[in-house]
């Protein structure tokens, strides 16, 4: 009789297992590398007189807040950066965004060799103007429509 009631206890657990990890399943397969505010991919270079800035960050301002999310891009040593929006949103949300630049004279890591090199290439600070996106003058818009984008840009004086 023991034996019958372990029997019975657990073989409808044996179904709710498979039914957890089916749904684990179909909540991987339906998850993974979607966009879940549905970005455009947007990366670029940025250049400062001509050579590409070694550090630094890009932000986008949203003109409308209700609307869209800011979003932030780290540049790479050869002056390259890609958009993100959250953690695993790689892109903007569709809409209108001021943007900014700062690139501090010294990073706040330390540098590889690579950024070292293309640094003595730039003179940094970039202009102050750059640093906010209500005063760098740099906008871009971005359609529902667009498929990746490219925004390059770059610095003056």
């Amino acid at each position: 009789m023991k034996e019958m009631m372990m029997k019975t206890a657990v073989s409808p657990s044996v179904p709710r297992a498979c039914l957890v990890l089916a749904a684990g399943v179909v909540v991987l397969v339906l998850g993974c590398g979607r966009s879940r505010l549905d970005t455009i991919p947007v990366s670029g270079k940025v250049t400062y007189k001509g050579n590409p800035l070694p550090w630094g960050n890009v932000t986008f301002m949203p003109k409308n807040r209700k609307e869209c999310r800011p979003a932030l891009a780290d540049i790479k040593s050869n002056g390259s950066y890609q958009v993100a929006t959250l953690e695993h949103d790689v892109g903007l949300m569709a809409g209108d965004y001021m943007v900014s630049v700062y690139a501090p004279k010294t990073p706040l890591f330390v540098p590889s060799d690579a950024q070292k090199a293309a640094a003595a290439l730039v003179t940094l600070p970039t202009p102050q103007r750059y640093a906010s996106p209500e005063t760098s003058g740099l906008t871009v818009t971005i359609s529902p429509d667009d498929g990746p984008r490219t925004f390059d840009i770059d610095l003056t004086d």
